[in-house]
């Protein structure tokens, strides 16, 4: 498959103002708050951050700022049928699934148009395109589902991204310029999976981790944040689609990747395997980033996989359960007070983590997507219309529905920052005003 060349577009359609940077408290284990503290802390470093301003509960990457889908955001409405939100803004930003970025006033997502990539930095409150950076990149795609499936990563002053083709971007925050780039095929030597890469970009601290599909030990690969040359590789599995997740054990800081092919963790420095298990599923199709819970992590795929939860350290790795009713194909779960909230299959369920056990299930949103904010799931239905469900156990209970479109296959993940609810409907991102002022 020949790789497309990047030719750098950038563009600013007005002039930029300079915006702070705001201070997220999201909740977290103590020990991996210290970790991401740290991380964060290596990366301002590198990239001469912004000014603090007041506190924004900012959603740099996907699945959020503690990589688990959960915000810290509790002052949000919730009860639409008290007072039905409104649409702020919609904004036509091309085909893809690719979620949001929203850190300091600006959102950052992708599509494709024509052939070509976009990315774009848009204002949080109009939706107003500050820039944007483009480059030629195929739209073609096995089953028809075109456009990117990774989500920017924003970290400090610095944009990274990542086409179903395998360009990793690293752009400006403030002007799009591009810093950066490379090709996870050509200069990596990757093996693009089916259906395209799909992994958003991790930073911990200076490095980037990409999945690059090299199986000549350089599966996954880590590079330095502020010029691209490659830190180290490792791994020879074949790519999957789910994006790694940092972890911390005792003192050692840890990236847990589900590959194609088997669950590992990593260390984040150099790159050594701490422990690997086989997790096979039809043709590689793994999507779903791992949940870590203490010194555990649930791990689930779809096409009749189901589920696991396993115990890990260094070199160590045992399984405490498995069984086949959460199967998740495409939606990353959450974890709420010790359940685990996903789909399973074309079923919204809650399950049991320490034991796997299903509480409760729902068939009102097929293949959909969801996050969490504070007990209650954000869920967007497979054919568009936003939900918030109650997070508990006892019983399934949906508080409230908006049908904010019609369409076809909307397995992006919902995000909510700073009172809006950003929604991905075809080809267009939909924000929705959820604020109580």
């Amino acid at each position: 498959m020949k790789q497309d060349c990047i030719r750098p577009k950038p563009r600013r359609a007005d002039r930029l103002t300079k915006i702070g940077a705001g201070v997220y408290r999201p909740f977290m284990p103590a020990s991996r708050s210290r970790f991401l503290a740290l991380s964060l802390l290596t990366v301002s470093l590198i990239s001469f951050p912004r000014p603090l301003i007041a506190q924004q509960f900012n959603w740099p990457n996907l699945r959020g700022p503690a990589h688990n889908g959960v915000s810290g955001e509790g002052d949000w409405n919730w009860n639409w049928k008290v007072a039905a939100p409104k649409v702020k803004w919609r904004a036509d930003v091309g085909l893809g699934y690719s979620s949001v970025a929203v850190v300091d006033g600006r959102v950052f997502t992708m599509g494709n148009t024509k052939a070509v990539d976009y990315i774009y930095a848009l204002e949080e409150k109009s939706g107003r395109v500050l820039w944007n950076y483009s480059y030629p990149c195929t739209s073609d795609d096995i089953s028809n589902r075109r456009g990117p499936r990774a989500t920017p990563t924003v970290a400090g002053l610095r944009v990274f991204t990542l086409s179903h083709m395998g360009h990793l971007l690293c752009l400006d925050y403030n002007s799009g310029r591009l810093i950066w780039s490379r090709t996870l095929m050509k200069d990596l030597g990757g093996n693009r999976p089916l259906w395209g890469y799909s992994a958003s970009p991790l930073v911990v601290g200076s490095l980037v981790i990409v999945e690059t599909g090299n199986r000549k030990n350089a599966s996954v690969v880590a590079l330095n944040a502020e010029n691209g040359r490659t830190v180290w590789a490792s791994g020879t599995d074949d790519a999957g689609y789910s994006t790694p997740v940092p972890f911390q054990m005792g003192d050692l800081g840890g990236v847990a990747v589900l590959s194609g092919e088997s669950l590992s963790g990593r260390l984040v420095n150099n790159g050594r395997i701490l422990f690997r298990s086989q997790w096979r599923t039809r043709d590689g199709i793994n999507v779903a980033s791992p949940l870590i819970w203490e010194d555990k992590v649930f791990v689930t795929s779809g096409y009749n996989s189901g589920a696991a939860l396993n115990r890990f350290g260094n070199n160590y790795f045992q399984a405490l359960w498995s069984n086949r009713y959460f199967r998740s194909e495409m939606s990353s779960p959450v974890l709420i007070d010790g359940h685990v909230y996903g789909f399973d299959d074309s079923e919204l369920r809650c399950v049991d983590i320490v034991n796997g056990v299903v509480k409760w299930r729902s068939n009102l949103y097929g293949k959909g997507a969801l996050m969490a904010a504070g007990k209650r799931l954000v869920v967007q239905a497979e054919n568009g219309p936003l939900a918030v469900v109650e997070a508990t156990p006892w019983q399934f209970k949906e508080l409230a529905r908006l049908p904010i479109a019609s369409a076809k296959e909307c397995w992006t993940q919902p995000v909510l920052s700073n009172g809006t609810i950003y929604a991905r409907v075809g080809g267009s991102l939909v924000a929705v005003d959820v604020s109580t002022k």
